[in-house]
Order: structure tokens, then C-alpha cells, then sequence
């Protein structure tokens, strides 16, 4: 369990492999005074579920804070079409990390 304090609030993340599978593919990625969390699981039956959560939590706060960057109206929170773009290019993102890697093809994460 990892526990993490903010000026702002208290949060906490626990995973666990759950009884059926033989390993643990859940990533998470947190940060309170940005006010983002990401939770990420290797999607079942897909090859590489741990290698894709952690490109998840590696990645998409990148993308998201680029979205916010990027922003027109000078928000600093994330419009919906906004994440549809960021999660856009997370997934082309972790095609193109799988292509031609023995044992990554169609790697996958919920997110």
C-alpha cells in the first residue's frame, strides 16, 4: 500500500492479484495537488496486461497534461473530448510500443 499527503487531501492505493490470476498487473498513478489518479488493469487474456498498465501510468499523465496545455478556453481541467484525445493517443501509443515486440501484440489495459 502507498500512502501519499497533500496540502490538499489524503489518498491511499492498495492492488491486489485477486484470487484467480497467477500475478498482479494493476498500475496506478496518483497526484493530489495535480489532481489526477489513474487507475490501470491488464486487461484478461490479453498478452502483456503488467507491460501495458505501467505504459498507461507512464504515459497518460503526459498526454493529459499536454491536453491541458493545449487548451483554448485556458482551463486547467480536462474537457471530455479533451480526455477522449489523450486516451486516443495512449492507445495508439501502446500499438505502436507492441509492434514487432515478441509477446506484446495486442497488450492491453483498462484504464
Amino acid at each position: 500500500m502507498k500512502s501519499v499527503a497533500s496540502s490538499k487531501l489524503e489518498f491511499h492505493a492498495l492492488t491486489h492479484r485477486g484470487r484467480v490470476r497467477p500475478r498482479n498487473e494493476d498500475a496506478f498513478y496518483a497526484n493530489g495537488d495535480e489532481g489526477l489518479f489513474i487507475v490501470a488493469d491488464g486487461m484478461v487474456g490479453a498478452s502483456a496486461g503488467a507491460v501495458a498498465s505501467e505504459i498507461v501510468v507512464e504515459v497518460l499523465p503526459l498526454l493529459i497534461r499536454q491536453q491541458v496545455a493545449s487548451g483554448r478556453s485556458g482551463k486547467t481541467m480536462l474537457g471530455k473530448q479533451s480526455l477522449r484525445d489523450a486516451l486516443c493517443k495512449l492507445s495508439n501509443e501502446l500499438r505502436r510500443r507492441s509492434e514487432g515486440q515478441a509477446g506484446l501484440h495486442g497488450m492491453g489495459a483498462a484504464v
